[in-house]
């Protein structure tokens, strides 16, 4: 029988940790950081204490109370025996927005991310011009060994080459992506910990406890990806996603492939009626053409703010540029 327990994500945004289990074998759906909990007992340069590993983690409630981390960020005082050793396939990552995949890094190294080439690419060079911490060990991650007799601090083994963790692609994963997994910056010196790269490959060629079958969906971040997971049961996941971008009929389409589930799991953070009237939607389009507008209108320097990772917002300043004349400085 298929059976579903939120860990984390309910009555908040983001923070998804799903388990969905069938016959004792069960995956994530989504494994993200919950920025909600996070602000009680950190902010901006106020962080975790990697040197603990999981240990203030899990005593703050910000991951779940379970056997299924890494055993390298367990410190002697944190015994993690007590709690259930679930059967962990795989995470199925809907897109590389932290709030849904910024605690895979803490999860046990053998667990296989499953998500589109571009939410690879993008966790991937997000870690590479990233500080080091245990949020961002996404994709590869460095041993850490006791630093003290007693096991209580950890630090990150220097002799030991980076691991790389093993990806199951939503589509045939072509060279540059391989190649892309298999390096990081700075590993070219002599004495530089190079990147052991973990395994790539087609999710089809992978074994998982559900049939599951993988949807674009249009969202402010490429590579967005909806699932439709076949066990006793039908079961839809949507991620987040959004109908008003340029890729809103992929959104469109898999609403279609899932009316058939028996079960949905869906984001609810804006869920509801538009105060707008029937047609005045705001869209991404109608956004650039407003930017243009106040470009057009202005002399000297324009500054644009808008997230890191949006990049179809980026490609609409990049075409404001060219059709104003201006040069696109990033």
């Amino acid at each position: 029988m298929v059976s579903l327990t939120v860990y984390d994500g309910a009555q908040g945004i983001g923070g998804n940790k799903l388990y969905l289990e069938d016959g004792g074998r069960g995956l994530f759906l989504d494994f993200g950081k919950n920025f909600g909990n996070y602000g009680v007992f950190y902010e901006e340069f106020l962080r975790n204490r990697d040197t603990r590993g999981i240990h203030d983690l899990i005593h703050l409630g910000l991951l779940p109370k379970l056997n299924i981390y890494r055993t390298d960020l367990i410190p002697r005082d944190l015994d993690v025996s007590q709690y259930p050793a679930l059967d962990v396939s795989c995470v199925l990552l809907s897109h590389a927005h932290m709030d849904h995949c910024g605690n895979i890094g803490a999860l046990r190294a053998d667990v296989p991310i499953v998500a589109s080439p571009e939410s690879i690419v993008i966790m991937k060079g997000m870690q590479d011009t990233a500080n080091a911490s245990i949020e961002g060990d996404a994709t590869y991650f460095s041993i850490r060994r006791p630093a003290d007799e007693a096991g209580l601090y950890l630090s990150s083994d220097r002799k030991v080459n980076c691991r790389g963790r093993d990806f199951c692609c939503t589509e045939s994963p072509v060279e540059a992506l391989i190649s892309f997994l298999s390096k990081k910056p700075g590993q070219e010196g002599r004495n530089a910990k190079k990147l052991e790269p973990g395994n790539c490959c087609c999710f089809d060629e992978a074994s998982f406890p559900f049939d599951i079958s993988a949807h674009p969906v249009d969202h402010s971040i490429f590579g967005a990806t909806a699932y439709i997971l076949e066990g006793d049961v039908a079961v839809a996941y949507t991620g987040d996603f959004r109908l008003h971008g340029k890729n809103g009929d992929s959104t469109r389409e898999f609403v279609k492939l899932a009316k058939g589930a028996a079960v949905l799991i869906t984001e609810g953070t804006r869920a509801g009626r538009s105060d707008l009237p029937d047609g005045e939607a705001t869209t991404e389009q109608s956004v650039c053409d407003v930017c243009r507008g106040t470009v057009e209108a202005s002399l000297g320097l324009v500054i644009a703010d808008f997230s890191a990772r949006n990049f179809e917002r980026l490609e609409s300043f990049q075409e404001i540029a060219e059709r104003t004349d201006r040069e696109l400085v990033v």
